[in-house]
């Protein structure tokens, strides 16, 4: 790694750990995830990330201000598991005095002794997969969680006044009708939660439902209901004070996600864990993503890395302004030429000035933000944007 990319590269804010556990894999879930194994292989895995959290942590000079546990299920962990590695979190990695920390968790795996653990080792928020408060199309989505189990793990993070919370829904399900899903809504907003993530169904290679859907044997609604599913989700959502900050998250004022805003701000983390992310130095990289190999390679002493990509300043520069396009605070022109350390391009000044006239953005002060109709249409945008980046890396 040069100097140059260390100098153009702040420290990381951030702290992701993936536990790639869980009760059943869900029928839509392409995530690096992995059903059944048992407290054999759960064990040695949390093991091998206590030890790499300990190499990791005698190497971060800055103190860590957000902490994602995702999976997976990380409550599919046991109580004692989840103690043991929230412990060495805290024992080898330096965390400022309001860190945001998040786990995540699924309906039903949630219990009165992982909560008090929560508590003791200073977890501040809970995401929790509900995805349908429709209990057949949980059966559906292969969920074993019962609806039920959403409204008690919630009342349960209530009295144990854990209560900064996400629920997850999904939305354009298999035969979903837009009072099916205006139900969801309402049933969710029931429990008057601080946050809310909305997450169209996307069919992803290697699930079963691909399968399914390869064979013609998957009814989803067309393009324009889950547009309008989407619209209908927006506006109970801002009456019931859940205002949208990124394009998919909605919350009640102060209770952002943190952690996410580092991601949308195309800021430097650090991925543990099996198949996780990480972003450090201006190298993108991933970990090995089998469970096993992974512990293997840690408790061996071996690199658990499998990718290390070298992200250019144009290329940066490209991937801050796709994640600021999302969020209701948009993009700083300034700052963004300021932290890649090169300029914009005439054809892409050419083109946010076409949004402008079109009246898809606005620029407020040096910030680029697209109005609501820009939103509706941010697909398009981004791919016009993407045409006129390839034109520029092409060959003279």
């Amino acid at each position: 790694m040069t100097l140059r990319a260390r100098a153009a590269s702040p420290p990381p804010q951030s702290l992701y750990l993936h536990i790639p556990f869980c009760v059943q894999k869900c029928f839509y879930c392409a995530f690096n995830s992995y059903a059944g194994r048992d407290e054999v292989e759960t064990t040695r895995y949390v093991t091998a990330l206590t030890r790499h959290l300990e190499e990791v942590g005698r190497e971060l000079r800055t103190p860590i201000e957000t902490i994602y546990v995702g999976g997976g299920t990380p409550t599919y962990l046991s109580a004692d598991q989840l103690d043991r590695l929230f412990e060495q979190i805290r024992k080898y990695v330096p965390l400022a005095p309001r860190v945001e920390w998040t786990v995540e968790a699924n309906p039903g795996t949630l219990d009165a002794e992982k909560i008090r653990g929560f508590h003791r080792h200073g977890v501040t928020r809970v995401s929790m997969g509900v995805q349908t408060m429709d209990e057949k199309r949980l059966t559906t989505l292969g969920r074993r969680h019962l609806v039920e189990d959403v409204v008690s793990s919630v009342k349960m993070l209530r009295e144990a006044k854990l209560d900064n919370f996400n629920l997850d829904l999904i939305y354009g399900l298999p035969k979903q009708s837009l009072s099916d899903w205006t139900h969801d809504i309402d049933r969710l907003l029931d429990l008057d939660p601080p946050h809310i993530s909305l997450y169209a169904l996307q069919i992803e290679e290697g699930t079963k439902f691909h399968q399914e859907h390869s064979r013609g044997d998957l009814e989803t609604p067309d393009e324009d209901l889950v547009l309008e599913m989407y619209r209908v989700a927006r506006d109970k959502l801002e009456l019931g004070n859940l205002h949208l900050y990124e394009i998919s998250n909605f919350s009640k004022p102060g209770h952002e996600s943190l952690h996410n805003w580092n991601y949308w701000l195309n800021r430097s983390y650090v991925g543990l864990g099996a198949g996780a992310w990480g972003y450090q130095d201006g190298y993108r990289y991933r970990r090995e993503t089998n469970p096993r190999k992974y512990s293997d390679s840690v408790l061996s002493g071996e690199t658990t890395l499998v990718e290390n990509d070298w992200i250019d300043p144009r290329s940066r520069q490209f991937e801050t302004i796709l994640a600021g396009l999302r969020t209701i605070r948009g993009v700083d022109l300034v700052i963004l030429n300021s932290i890649c350390e090169v300029p914009l391009g005439t054809a892409v000044r050419d083109l946010i000035g076409d949004w402008i006239t079109r009246k898809h953005a606005v620029m407020v002060e040096d910030r680029l933000i697209l109005t609501e109709s820009g939103r509706w249409v941010l697909d398009g945008l981004l791919s016009e944007l993407l045409e006129i980046w390839t034109e520029q890396e092409a060959p003279a």
